[in-house]
């Protein structure tokens, strides 16, 4: 087989493996922000809801533009900055402050724990999914 012909197939290979990858991480976007809803219902039972104003800042999105080799599942509350000056933040880490239960702080961080498993099983079935249906 000539060099060049090694070449031209090594070339072919590696768009094709481009090409799926890209397939792949369209469809992982689309599995972690779907897969998200898990953690975000979860952390919005545990959100303290004295206005119900924190509660309705959730928001999620999938970021691609940090690093392009990342596919990354963004879960916080007040993006906009709409409520006073962080705080989400100070509600989220007092954990001296009274909650009515089941509301708590940590409400995300508790959320992440409890559902990861949950959220690990639902993008990986939502994944799969997607592969067999492109075969």
């Amino acid at each position: 087989m000539s060099s060049n012909r090694l070449l031209r197939d090594a070339l072919i290979v590696n768009r094709t493996v481009d090409q799926v990858m890209k397939g792949f991480k369209r469809e992982l976007r689309g599995a972690l922000f779907e897969a998200g809803d898990i953690i975000v219902k979860r952390s919005t039972e545990l959100v303290p809801k004295d206005t119900l104003a924190l509660m309705r800042s959730v928001f999620r999105e999938v970021d691609t533009t940090s690093d392009p080799d990342q596919v990354l599942l963004v879960i916080g509350y007040d993006r906009d900055q709409s409520l006073p000056r962080q705080y989400a933040i100070i509600v989220h880490e007092d954990l001296r402050a009274r909650h009515d239960d089941p509301t708590q702080a940590k409400f995300l961080e508790r959320a992440l724990t409890e559902k990861t498993p949950e959220f690990m099983a639902k993008v990986a079935a939502i994944s799969r999914r997607s592969l067999l249906r492109k075969r």
